[in-house]
């Protein structure tokens, strides 16, 4: 009778997995969470807000990516992560649509304190385009925080330097390759991605 239904409704959660539509009995979980279940939830939590935070072509190329497989993006993007997240290692935060992604992509830290200087090869692929950077903190070996954006601009020359950070502070880098300024873009690459700590 209902098409589609998602949502929990007195004692009864409506699903769907895989196209199918279904529901279950509610059951709320007792007794406290044993150490893996509670890393388990820790980073099921962080991926949460990290998809909410980055939107736009981000989201568009894990939803293209989640179309044939009966999956939405952010079930895909939960699912390639999750490990990652659990062990502390960079997340593959794009999924390539349409752009080249950055060749020889590293990091090092930069100059002066607080700075991380990023390097690439500035390939024919990627003239024209844009470079747009992020950074999020990793604390005890798992990531923390919001991530941060540096707009490199089109035909972005390496290396590119980031500053403002908080010296001697790790943090986890990425890079992608846009179509045109990031809040506009409709392509994108994959992510580059690489650790470093910030300049002390």
């Amino acid at each position: 009778m209902l098409d589609d239904v998602r949502k929990k409704m007195g004692s009864v959660v409506y699903s769907k997995w895989k196209g199918i539509n279904y529901a279950r009995t509610y059951s709320k979980p007792t007794g406290e969470p044993t150490e893996k279940q509670q890393n388990i939830r820790n980073a099921f939590g962080k991926l949460v807000q990290d998809w909410k935070q980055l939107n736009g072509v981000m989201h568009l190329g894990w939803e293209t990516y989640a179309e044939n497989r009966n999956l939405t993006g952010f079930n895909a993007f939960i699912g390639a992560n999750s490990a990652n997240q659990k062990k502390g290692l960079p997340l593959r935060l794009f999924r390539e649509m349409g752009e080249e992604s950055l060749m020889n992509f590293t990091v090092v830290p930069g100059a002066a304190a607080g700075e991380i200087s990023v390097s690439f090869l500035r390939t024919e692929e990627i003239a024209g385009r844009h470079v747009t950077f992020f950074t999020q903190k990793k604390v005890n070996g798992l990531a923390q925080g919001k991530f941060r954006r540096y707009d490199g601009g089109v035909d972005t020359a390496p290396p590119f330097t980031i500053s403002g950070l908080e010296a001697g502070q790790e943090y986890f880098v990425y890079g992608v390759v846009t179509d045109s300024a990031f809040g506009t873009a409709a392509k994108a690459s994959e992510s580059d991605s690489a650790v470093c700590a910030a300049g002390a």
